[in-house]
């Protein structure tokens, strides 16, 4: 799945080819490896790159804010690749055709594995959680984004690799995005670099498009961010800092 999606990503993101490695060989048979393998091909110079949350520390102010406006173009970009159904790249067989539908599934998987975990040392009650939930499909406050739009997730500044100018005002090339395994189609405000960090001002201005208009986009935020944190500590291989995050 994550192959044909770096091939449709790279598709239609043809005005800017290098923001994904390219896909060269997939094998799922188990007769080369004991386990498949997706080989990948980094763009030219990738060798030298830095990931974005290594390289902040070495760049000016100027020099961060046209990273982020690089960046929320970026994802503006990704935004506008669409699918025929809603959900995780796991989902397709189902055709879910209801983003409020997939999103609450996942979300209640995500719930019923962190009880199976007991709980994972949260306190939360799950039962008024699923009751609160419950009002926000009834208000269908999940229920205004119409169209799939590919959603990266949980891509952050680490799965971003960048090459830092030498001098002020010489362009900076955003290289690779890594790591597509949490990838979906859904609502662009899931997007985990619209939270964390904070998207700066830059961020936003290069995205172009307003992220919150209405009151109840605020709650919406909640749900997404109470998931994506379910999500983190619920993987083994999650970094400490997202951890504690």
């Amino acid at each position: 799945s994550q192959h044909d999606l770096l091939s449709h990503l790279r598709s239609q993101t043809q005005s800017d080819p290098t923001i994904f490695p390219t896909p060269i060989a997939v094998d799922t048979s188990l007769k080369t490896l004991p386990r498949s393998y997706l080989l990948l091909a980094l763009p030219s110079g990738a060798n030298d790159l830095l990931s974005l949350s290594t390289a902040r520390a070495t760049m000016s102010i100027s020099q961060n804010a046209m990273i982020d406006l690089k960046l929320g173009t970026l994802l503006h970009t990704l935004h506008e690749v669409q699918n025929d159904w809603f959900g995780a790249l796991s989902m397709a067989s189902n055709g879910i055709w209801s983003w409020q539908e997939a999103f609450t599934l996942m979300l209640e998987e995500a719930l019923d594995a962190m009880e199976a975990a007991g709980g994972l040392g949260l306190g939360l009650d799950t039962s008024e959680l699923r009751r609160s939930l419950s009002r926000a499909i009834g208000a269908f406050i999940f229920d205004d984004v119409e169209v799939p739009s590919f959603i990266w997730f949980d891509g952050g500044e680490d799965d971003i690799y960048v090459s830092v100018p030498e001098g002020e005002g010489e362009p900076f090339i955003v290289l690779a995005l890594a790591d597509l395994s949490w990838a979906l189609w859904g609502d662009p405000l899931l997007e985990r670099l619209f939270v964390d960090p904070k998207p700066s001002a830059a961020l936003l201005e290069g995205y172009r498009t307003p992220l919150i208009l209405y009151p109840r986009q605020n709650t919406k935020r909640m749900w997404y961010t109470l998931y994506a944190a379910l999500v983190v500590l619920l993987s083994p291989t999650a970094e400490e800092e997202r951890r504690k995050w």
